[in-house]
């Protein structure tokens, strides 16, 4: 068990010293996947824009919110919820599985592959703050960002980068979580208060959104970008879901880590 866990963490210790190699590789997927485009990942944040003003368009009228209240409420939970908890659902199935052909190929560290995945994510992710920012400023709604978010940030991304590698083993070895963990992740987005209030949710289906690990960890983040701090209990939640996901990792990834290229 112990030989197991020190390879795991010799793994994490070689791909942090590559870091050059899967950053460089991180903006190429980024560049590669918008090549030829005109406006290349703001296509991205473009439909960011778009999803977020239709909804806060649409339940900001049922909800009776002020649009330049409620667009910054669900611009800021949709971006966190894009680029780090809805990818852990539909992306991270695939983080070994899609380069398969690598992993057999060449002896690259696991980890390797885990922080190029995050990495190209967090690129995404500085595209939408600008546009999010540029927004709050058009409806006259903006703020500085409350210091809490430099925590919150490490706290989301430390939590993509432990949870993206347990999804990524068990949907290589089990398939049918490739095409299940999606799907999931489109109801969680709709139980998760991103475009609705969670005062919305009384008497026993409160226990929905107070159980919702998801929301908390949303709330870290959505919170600080509106310049306010997050509720402790959304801390407390955050770090206790972040302290689970490490020890899950440190378990799944020392006890199969070897086997992930017959897996894939």
């Amino acid at each position: 068990m112990f030989t197991s866990v020190g390879r795991a963490m010799r793994d994490v210790v070689s791909a942090l010293k590559a870091w050059h190699v899967w950053s460089y590789l991180a903006w190429q997927d980024v560049i590669s996947k918008y090549r030829r485009s005109i406006f290349g990942p703001l296509w991205i944040s473009g439909g960011m824009i778009a999803t977020s003003a239709a909804l806060a368009v649409t339940f900001g009228a049922i909800f009776k919110q002020p649009l330049p209240e409620f667009l910054p409420l669900v611009m800021a939970g949709y971006l966190t919820w894009i680029h780090f908890l809805g990818p852990t659902l539909t992306e991270a199935p695939e983080v070994f599985v899609s380069v398969s052909g690598s992993i057999r190929n060449h002896a690259f560290p696991f980890t390797y592959y885990t922080l190029r995945y995050v990495t190209k994510n967090l690129i995404l992710l500085a595209h939408s703050l600008v546009v999010f920012y540029a927004m709050t400023l058009l409806v006259h709604n903006f703020h500085f960002p409350h210091w809490q978010i430099i925590p919150a940030f490490a706290v989301l991304t430390l939590f993509s980068a432990f949870v993206t590698p347990i999804i990524g083993i068990v949907a290589a070895r089990y398939r049918d979580l490739r095409f299940m963990l999606p799907y999931l992740g489109q109801v969680l987005f709709f139980m998760t208060p991103i475009f609705w209030s969670p005062a919305a949710m009384t008497g026993k289906r409160a226990i929905l959104v107070a159980a919702n690990p998801f929301f908390h960890l949303l709330e870290l983040m959505r919170e600080p970008l509106l310049g306010r701090p997050a509720p402790p209990h959304s801390w407390l939640s955050g770090l206790t879901t972040l302290a689970i996901v490490m020890v899950l990792w440190l378990i799944t990834f020392s006890a199969f880590r070897r086997k992930i290229p017959f897996w894939v």
